[in-house]
């Protein structure tokens, strides 16, 4: 069996790993390196680390990347990837498939996706009930937050889906608002009782609207359950009070919560994903 090797692009780190079935073989993260080319550079370096890693074993001769952004035809649309930017508008309509490929052997595939779709992706993969004929919506607040679509058929393959879908809620649900609103990172505070007791009105007001985003998608998209990742969403005890909050304020509008599972390892989560994206936009050719 090969290898295969996806990369997760978030808010504020770039991770690479190599992944054998559900498995992660090796794993490496880095500070994002933001703007187009220093983008570019990093996850070349990145592949050569990894096939170093690899050693001996085969590799599948393709890169998939879970990327922040809304993907046309491998581009990002205008306006939707603000955080790997150096400036304004740097990111519009660049095609980071090719550009990493041309720096790759020529028999080599490089697929791109919204990084909110490969984690939710990889983590109905790890689900021990994924074989369930389901639609699942996608919540993940880190830097910025991510949203997505995903159905799953009764074989348990994963046939459709789509990312970028909670860029309105996002101002409200990030890490960016908690380091504003506080000055400090969700972890410190999290780690000094008297900052969490002093900054908890500000998790409580992001789980409601963690409430309603989820609500949100019960009623738009007509899913049957949920998944909860990226770091706030999946790390406690940040993650408890924010999914508290969200079945509080659930609760109090007398609905039914659908059911919500919890990426335990968002990273493996979004490799594992970003490995399986043999229906994406891609550029190159196997040889």
């Amino acid at each position: 069996m090969k290898i295969q090797l996806g990369i997760d692009i978030g808010g504020t780190t770039v991770s690479i790993g190599g992944v054998l079935e559900t498995q992660l073989v090796f794993a490496h993260s880095v500070w994002l390196a933001k703007g187009c080319k220093p983008l570019v550079e990093q996850i070349v370096k990145l592949w050569k680390w990894a096939m170093e890693q690899a050693g001996e074993r085969e590799v599948e001769l393709s890169l998939g990347i879970g990327c922040p952004g809304t993907w046309v035809d491998g581009k990002i649309l205008p306006g939707t990837a603000l955080n790997l930017e150096t400036y304004s508008g740097e990111m519009d309509g660049f095609n980071l498939g090719e550009s990493v490929w041309r720096h790759l052997p020529k028999n080599w595939v490089v697929r791109v996706q919204n990084d909110a779709w490969t984690q939710a992706k990889g983590g109905i993969m790890l689900l021990s009930h994924s074989k369930m004929p389901c639609k699942w919506g996608y919540v993940g607040p880190g830097t910025g937050l991510g949203g997505a679509i995903v159905e799953v058929t009764p074989s348990g393959m994963i046939v459709s889906g789509v990312g970028d879908l909670c860029a309105k809620a996002e101002p409200d649900l990030c890490g960016k608002l908690i380091e504003r609103l506080t000055g400090y990172t969700a972890y410190s505070i999290a780690r000094t009782s008297a900052l969490a007791d002093q900054f908890m009105p500000i998790f409580d007001r992001m789980g409601i609207r963690l409430g309603q985003v989820i609500l949100d998608m019960v009623d738009r998209y007509q899913v049957d359950g949920i998944i909860i990742g990226a770091s706030l969403g999946t790390q406690p005890p940040v993650s408890g009070w924010l999914l508290s909050a969200a079945h509080d304020f659930i609760a109090k509008k007398e609905r039914k919560a659908p059911p919500i599972e919890v990426i335990h390892d968002p990273r493996r989560a979004a490799i594992l994903g970003a490995c399986n994206l043999e229906n994406e936009a891609s550029r190159g050719s196997m040889a």
